[in-house]
């Protein structure tokens, strides 16, 4: 069994607690960043120097760090202006404001016509995020309907 899948639910608890911090980074983003991390250090993993609990905290929460730290910057030197103006606001279904204010951010300047790399420009926050968050909120939308 790899490392990764071993340790599935410490990286998990890892991404939670930045994502506490980062909340425009969406959670399952984290952890997919910590998995990647996990099986790209297992193979220079020396038992003899430390316990692989140890070992795989470090180098995943460098890891998600690195990753909110590059989208950050990459983000703050690409700011767009755009002339539409604040987006119509729309009558959401009563089930979706249970969902994350991104989420409802999103789906919003979605139903206002804005493609995904203009929302990402308008809120932000990496494009990844963005098409992570529509996949979610299609998922939602096609349970709670």
């Amino acid at each position: 069994m790899s490392l990764a899948m071993k340790f599935e639910a410490m990286i998990a608890g890892i991404a939670r607690k930045l994502y506490k911090q980062n909340r425009f980074y969406c959670l399952e983003d984290l952890i997919q960043v910590g998995l990647m991390t996990a099986v790209r250090v297992e193979n220079s993993f020396d038992s003899e120097i430390a316990k692989p609990s140890t070992y795989l905290t470090i180098c995943v929460r460098r890891g998600m760090t690195a990753f909110i730290c590059k989208h950050k910057r990459m983000f703050r030197e690409s700011k767009a202006p755009f002339d539409r103006g604040e987006p119509e606001r729309f009558h959401l279904p009563d089930y979706l404001p249970t969902m994350s204010d991104l989420d409802r951010s999103i789906i919003e300047l979605v139903f206002a016509k804005y493609s995904h790399s203009e929302i990402s420009d308008i809120l932000e926050i990496p494009i990844e995020i963005i098409t992570s968050a529509s996949r979610r909120i299609k998922r939602k939308i096609r349970i709670n309907a």
